[in-house]
């Protein structure tokens, strides 16, 4: 009985951060203003992708999309936009935003995407870096520390 307290303090720690906490969170906590600006951006690159496999029956193996999937490939920057050909990327630089990049499979059978977050919030903990990714596999986006 001398240790109730402690197992009670323990037990609010986990669960307040315990859940949001872990590895990968996905709808259990809030994604930042500045993560959701990064996804808004991404999400026309996602629908040229499906668009791909739809029409070819697999994700292509580059990003070379435009102009018949897409006008200009999304991308976030975080420096060095003049080697950019600004005629086939769309460039989001944001104070508060990584540089987003994207792995594609050699077979076409899936993609991802990821972009870093800076100083945001995520659930309770911050100050970290904090990594959003989108996969094909589970088509919706991950955000997480």
């Amino acid at each position: 009985m001398k240790h109730q307290p402690a197992i009670c303090l323990l037990l609010i720690i986990f669960l307040l951060f315990g859940s949001c906490g872990g590895k990968k969170i996905q709808t259990t906590c809030e994604i930042s203003e500045a993560a959701q600006i990064g996804i808004d951006h991404l999400q026309p690159l996602i629908d040229a992708m499906e668009q791909y496999k739809k029409d070819n029956g697999k994700y292509p193996v580059g990003i070379d999309l435009a102009p018949k999937y897409i006008d200009k490939v999304p991308i976030i920057s975080s420096g060095g936009e003049e080697y950019y050909d600004k005629s086939k990327f769309n460039i989001l630089k944001h104070d508060k935003l990584g540089a987003s990049s994207g792995v594609n499979s050699d077979d076409g059978s899936y993609f991802n995407i990821e972009f870093t977050t800076k100083d945001e919030r995520i659930c309770l903990l911050g100050g970290r870096n904090n990594i959003c990714e989108y996969s094909s596999d589970s088509p919706s986006w991950n955000c997480h520390q």
